[in-house]
Formats: structure tokens, C-alpha cells, sequence
């Protein structure tokens, strides 16, 4: 009788341990796969989405894409415009604290300066903006990927766009606390189709005959990190010459410098 007891509470224990191990496994907070949007949405024709997260409606994704410029090249835009235009517009949403990021390598550029600098851009022009540091490393932590995902973790990369329009030059993507507006994650990633170069365009990178090259990573990565950092796209024709200004022709190089209004923006939100 007394073996028969103990082999009771012994089987008795074993399931209260088992009971107890699975609901602390499905009480951790999911690293990937957050949700999923409920209705599918036509990125070609957008320039930004905003979507709550179905699993989590704490959360909310916002996906800003950048596109080719309409116009064949930045002179034929005319001379209205300047870099001291004061102008900005705020997406409503901050980081409380900076972060790591990862960049996925590409043997014929040199990435991680090139966002490194970009990042620094934004830092020097507001000294209290949020710091992003290199992890130095292409390798993600367990259960995270590179591209547009929901899973705590930044990300640069190069990838697919066609799903957001022929014109599509980059997207970044961010996700913050519905209610804090605290932004907690971002990804971002480059047209693969497109022709990159982290120097200076010259005439010889162009086609014979047309407009069209390659476009300059530091210039395209400048601007959207500015969307990292809670700036929004400006489209006025006086804007052309800021970096938000929300189209890039081949071979543009001014967005590498910041204009008055992007440093009006960074400064008014940090």
C-alpha cells in the first residue's frame, strides 16, 4: 500500500511539474512571427502604412516606402527649393533608447560604414537622438531573419521590393507600443534589382543617352533612417533639396547632408 501511494504522488508531482514548465513556456513573449495584417494591403500604390498587429494589438507596424523620383533627374525639378527650407513632418513616435543593429554583407560594398555614417549624420545634428551601434556581426540571434519582420531585432539587408511597386528604392519598417508611441524595433531593406555605389556617381556610371545609374547607398540610407528616427516624407517641390524629401533620382548625392528642415525635425523630437 505505501508503494502504491508514493508511486501516486510521484506521477501526481510529474504532472504538476509538466503543467507548470508548459505555462511558463507559453507565457514568454514570442521572439518571431508577432501577427500578421488582416487585410492585405496594396503597398505599390502607398508611400507609408500603418497596421496594428493582429496577435498583439499593443503593437503597431509602420512601413514607409521610397521610391524612384518621378521626375527623370533632379535638375529637371527646376531651381524652387533650398536646403534651408525649414520644413519637417514628425511620424508621432520616438525611441525611448537606442540600440544594436545588424547589416546582412554584400561582397561588392562596403555596408557597415556607410549606415554607420548615416546614422551619425542624425546623431550629430541632435546629440541627444537615440545611438544605433554596429553588432559587428551578420549572424542574428535564434529565430530572427533578415527582411521585414516582427521579431525584436534591426535589420538592414537587400531583398525583393517588387510587392511595393516597380519605383520601390528601399522600405523601412518600425514597430512601437500602440499606446507609449515608444518605437521598439526596425528593418530595413534595399532594392536587390537596383544598382548601388557608396561613392559619388560620375557621368561614366550613367547610360549613354539616358538618365539612368546607379544610386547612391549613403544618399538613399541617410533618408531613411531619418524614418528610424521619427521623420516622415516630405513631397512640396520646395522640399527637394532636405533629405525627407520623399523621392531619389540616380547619381543624387544631396541627401547625404542634412538640410534645415531635417534638423528643425530630429531636434524636435529629442
Amino acid at each position: 500500500m505505501s508503494k502504491f501511494k508514493v508511486s501516486i504522488f510521484g506521477l501526481l508531482f510529474i504532472l504538476l511539474l509538466s503543467i507548470f514548465l508548459v505555462s511558463c513556456e507559453s507565457n514568454k513573449s514570442p521572439l518571431y512571427d508577432l501577427g500578421v495584417e488582416t487585410e492585405l494591403v496594396d503597398y505599390t500604390s502607398k508611400n507609408m502604412v500603418s497596421s496594428l498587429l493582429p496577435s498583439r494589438p499593443d503593437l503597431t507596424k509602420v512601413v514607409h516606402i521610397f521610391r524612384k523620383s518621378p521626375v527623370r533627374s533632379e535638375k529637371s525639378r527646376g531651381n524652387s527649393g533650398s536646403a534651408n527650407t525649414p520644413d519637417y513632418k514628425l511620424t508621432g513616435v520616438k525611441w525611448a533608447n537606442g540600440g544594436i543593429y545588424y547589416v546582412q554583407p554584400r561582397a561588392d560594398l562596403d555596408l557597415n560604414s556607410v549606415f554607420a555614417n548615416a546614422f551619425q549624420t542624425w546623431n550629430y545634428a541632435e546629440p541627444n537622438a537615440p545611438v544605433f551601434s554596429d553588432s559587428n556581426t551578420p549572424i542574428l540571434p535564434e529565430g530572427a531573419l533578415y527582411g521585414l519582420n516582427v521579431d525584436r531585432v534591426n535589420t538592414i539587408s537587400f531583398g525583393d521590393l517588387s510587392g511595393y511597386g516597380r519605383d520601390a528604392l528601399a522600405v523601412t519598417q518600425y514597430v512601437y507600443y500602440t499606446s507609449s508611441k515608444e518605437i521598439i524595433e526596425f528593418d530595413q531593406v534595399y532594392s536587390a534589382a537596383e544598382a548601388w555605389t557608396v561613392y559619388p556617381v560620375t557621368s561614366e556610371d550613367y547610360i549613354p543617352g539616358g538618365d539612368i545609374g546607379p544610386f547612391d547607398l549613403p544618399d538613399i540610407a541617410t533618408h531613411e533612417h531619418g524614418h528610424i528616427f521619427g521623420l516622415s516624407d516630405l513631397y512640396n517641390s520646395r522640399d527637394k533639396y532636405l533629405t525627407m524629401y520623399g523621392y531619389a533620382s540616380a547619381g543624387e548625392t544631396l541627401k547625404r547632408t542634412l538640410g534645415n528642415g531635417d534638423i528643425l525635425g530630429i531636434q524636435k523630437i529629442y
